[in-house]
């Protein structure tokens, strides 16, 4: 996780006030008002990534639909911190239910802000025990001004949009470095904020390439680290959808509908618990955790069971892609005898448009790709993807990457005798097998274990030989696309 030192040595951070006084977005280089941004002295309560679909190839909210979205939330958010603030019958006068688009998210929000949760240190914020005290002094500075606490409030909520906080096309020189630098850095901050995901029905956000792979970074492979708002109904004050409980499927063993059943009655049941704690605790929150609605949600609506197009994971095709990507190096690189080359770039962005990722310019997709490989579940293989993110951003600019791949072609050398000898010792020895072995069983028996665990060991004393090749000359090197 990066400090809020480091945040801003690669980034610009807008305050929560700031988003809340814009009439629409704007480029980041449009922005001249440099007190809109968040200094390294003022690490935020909350620090939010705004995950969001661009609605045109130029501007991502040309309507305000979005922005007008974010600041409602922001307006939630600073609500709900004073409603823990208070005695239980002005509490449900500020926030009568929890479940209300918006509002149950602001309250997982608030949780972390407060250190409660599972990700309560997941960002570089204040600690929650501090931030208690600086919510309690703005209440005390500002008791009779309920404006200005939520003004003081949101002027401690870091907000990032791409479009408001990262240089646009076209980049002047200071513009690239700025760019790159954010760039280089990215999934860095992704997985040291909460993202906050802008949905709307039926959209196309686990299609979006830059949103898939958002959304995956920034959850830690945990489906409840993410939130999502559904914009039309936080515009038009409508409660959370609640999923379906699940239908008879003929496809499946009876024994599986019925667990599927009893599990999903079970999280509703958490949740309209939570939800009734809200109403009925007679305390204040700031001094104890906030229900934990959330959690509940997600387990309501996260069902890994569901086929692709059904499944509400919007990182779903990301962890299909990096699967696919991984599998097939296991296949040509780890179990195979003799080297091979390949262009890593180009083969890792196939992977992802087979799984129907995309990004409106090409070689955003190779760079996304490379990216999720470095985070993938295949220790080995992060250092081949690091370097080749590393050469990707620091070449002449990323459209020369797409005129110039040999730099992205790689020569991956087979493993020692010994290290592709574990490979034999387990029956059945595929590519897919042995993917699933090394990223999450590790064995269905004490053997098997012990041998894949021998192997890991291995790798990590003898990682996998790699070099990336480049032909100054600029002719095609032989390589060999992956199965």
């Amino acid at each position: 996780m990066l400090s809020w030192e480091m945040v801003c040595e690669s980034f610009r951070v807008l305050s929560g006030r700031s988003v809340l006084s814009m009439r629409e977005m704007k480029r980041r280089q449009d922005i001249t008002d440099d007190d809109v941004w968040l200094s390294p002295g003022e690490p935020p309560l909350v620090l939010l990534f705004v995950s969001h679909r661009w609605d045109t190839l130029t501007h991502p909210d040309p309507n305000g639909i979005q922005l007008r979205a974010i600041q409602q939330f922001l307006c939630q958010i600073c609500t709900l911190v004073e409603a823990t603030l208070v005695d239980p019958e002005e509490r449900l006068q500020l926030v009568p239910a929890l479940d209300f688009e918006g509002m149950l998210q602001a309250s997982e929000v608030v949780r972390r802000m407060f250190g409660h949760g599972i990700f309560k240190d997941s960002t570089p914020t204040v600690a929650g025990r501090d931030a208690k005290a600086m919510v309690r002094r703005y209440r005390e500075l500002y008791q009779d001004d309920r404006e200005a606490f939520h003004f003081a409030l949101a002027g401690s909520i870091g907000v990032w949009f791409d479009y408001c906080c990262m240089p646009q096309k076209p980049h002047n020189l200071d513009e690239e470095v700025e760019f790159r630098r954010s760039l280089n850095s990215l999934d860095d901050l992704v997985m040291s904020s909460t993202l906050v995901a802008l949905r709307c029905a039926n959209d196309d956000y686990p299609l979006r390439g830059w949103c898939a792979s958002e959304f995956f970074l920034a959850s830690g492979r945990s489906f409840q680290k993410g939130i999502f708002l559904d914009i039309d109904r936080i515009e038009s004050g409508q409660k959370v959808a609640i999923a379906r409980e699940p239908r008879p499927d003929s496809t499946v063993a009876p024994e599986a509908d019925t667990l599927l059943v009893e599990a999903y009655r079970g999280d509703l049941k958490d949740f309209e618990n939570a939800c009734e704690q809200w109403c009925a605790a007679p305390c204040t929150f700031v001094d104890i955790a906030l229900p934990d609605a959330w959690s509940s949600y997600r387990f309501l609506h996260g069902n890994s069971s569901l086929g692709l197009d059904l499944d509400p994971n919007p990182f779903r095709r990301v962890m299909e892609g990096i699967r696919s990507l991984e599998t097939a190096l296991i296949r040509r690189w780890l179990m195979s005898p003799n080297p091979c080359s390949l262009d890593i770039g180009q083969q890792a962005g196939d992977f992802l448009v087979r799984h129907e990722l995309r990004t409106a310019e090409p070689q955003d997709l190779v760079y996304l790709a490379l990216l999720l490989g470095s985070h993938g579940w295949i220790e080995a293989f992060r250092p081949l993807f690091r370097e080749a993110v590393a050469r990707y951003l620091t070449h002449s600019g990323l459209p020369a990457m797409v005129q110039a791949q040999d730099s992205c072609v790689v020569r991956l050398e087979p493993l020692i005798s010994d290290q592709r000898a574990h490979f034999q010792c387990i029956k059945p020895n595929s590519a897919e097998v042995w993917h699933l072995r090394l990223a999450l069983e590790g064995g269905t028996s004490d053997e098997e274990r012990q041998i894949v665990e021998a192997l890991k060991q291995s790798l990590q004393l003898s990682p996998p030989r790699f070099a990336f090749v480049i032909d100054p000359e600029g002719r095609e090197v032989d390589y060999t696309p992956l199965a």
